[in-house]
């Protein structure tokens, strides 16, 4: 009965895969299935559908990771609700909704699609666009060279790093769009750190410590509850126009950009590292206007109890890097009182 069932669920038409009461279950949508992994399924039993000239159908059970082995080219859809699932080297675009693990891809040629709730995401090497949507714990990614866009909420770190096209990232609390990321990109609960950010960038939050270090091209913030720095080193300068509440604001430029600026701030003073811009600090409220250089560039910044800064790249300390932290003692045998074993409280 049970091979009747999972020949049943093999039909010629295209691959397709679903994982429910710890099935996966196999359909061709092509000529042409790559291979998928799972992981850790509970009492996961693998349907494995091979095609070729003489199509069969295996049952094979009691693995701790299950193939699914094929040919590359063919798109993929998986739904897995308990457990891993691993996509790597394919061509063809990959949709994956899983709830409650882990999905990876890596060196993948397609567009992929990711309905998540409460799962990791971590992609590596893949040359399309992926939309990541829902509630998802960590995402990691890396190398893309298409378009990014994560939607939802995301309750752990989001870390991103050579993405060759735009990026979108919306969420309750935050709202940002940006070109691509020559460097790296993180965001958690309480900070939003990039380098090598390319605009024109649009981000609209509040609560972040927002640091952009080598960014380019026309930045637009609004923030609140948070400081905002931004580190510009190629010139011309681009438009910059900064909003922000109860934190401070600090600009740093090229020695020789060109630029106007307008910037206020209550319950705040500014200082300048630019000779050429008037600065006037009264009872305790900011106002700084003036032309550097060629004024190509726009600058307008409005703060309110907080701080302002305008400085040159050459005023710039360099922070010293930390020493590694020691390692851990492993913890004591039988596990931390009230965790199971191996389980750190953080």
């Amino acid at each position: 009965m049970v091979g009747t069932a999972l020949t049943r669920l093999c039909p010629p038409y295209g691959l397709g895969l679903l994982s429910l009461d710890g099935w996966i279950i196999l359909r061709r949508l092509g000529p042409l299935v790559h291979s998928v992994v799972a992981h850790d399924l509970e009492d996961a039993k693998v349907l494995r559908c091979r095609i070729g000239k003489q199509s069969r159908t295996e049952f094979d059970a009691g693995l701790m990771v299950r193939y699914i082995d094929q040919v590359r080219k063919v798109a993929v859809a998986i739904t897995s609700q308990h457990g891993d699932v691993s996509v790597m080297g394919r061509d063809g675009d990959i949709e994956i909704n899983s709830r409650n693990g882990e999905v990876s891809l890596q060196d993948v040629n397609g567009n992929a699609k990711l309905d998540i709730e409460k799962s990791t995401v971590r992609v590596s090497k893949l040359v399309g666009d992926i939309a990541i949507d829902g509630r998802v714990n960590e995402v990691n990614l890396s190398d893309v060279k298409g378009a990014v866009r994560l939607s939802g909420e995301f309750h752990e770190n989001v870390s991103l790093a050579r993405i060759a096209k735009s990026v979108t990232f919306k969420t309750s609390r935050t709202d940002l769009e940006l070109s691509s990321v020559a460097g790296s990109l993180e965001i958690d609960g309480g900070d939003l750190h990039g380098t090598a950010v390319a605009g024109p960038v649009r981000l609209l939050t509040k609560e972040k410590d927002i640091r952009l270090n080598g960014v380019s091209g026309d930045v637009r913030v609004s923030n609140n509850d948070g400081p905002v720095e931004l580190h510009i080193d190629k010139l011309p300068v681009g438009n910059l126009d900064i909003n922000n509440r109860n934190a401070d604001v600090q600009i740093y430029l090229p020695d020789h950009a060109g630029f106007k600026l307008e910037a206020s701030t209550d319950n705040g003073n500014i200082e300048s590292g630019f000779g050429e811009l008037k600065v006037d600090n009264n009872d305790d409220r900011g106002r700084a206007s003036g032309i550097v250089g060629n004024g190509a560039g726009s600058i307008r910044i409005a703060n309110a109890h907080g701080g302002i800064e305008i400085r040159k790249g050459s005023e710039e300390i360099a922070t010293p890097e930390m020493p590694e932290p020691p390692d851990m003692p492993p913890p004591p045998k039988g596990g931390v009182k009230g965790h199971p074993p191996g389980v750190r409280e953080f």
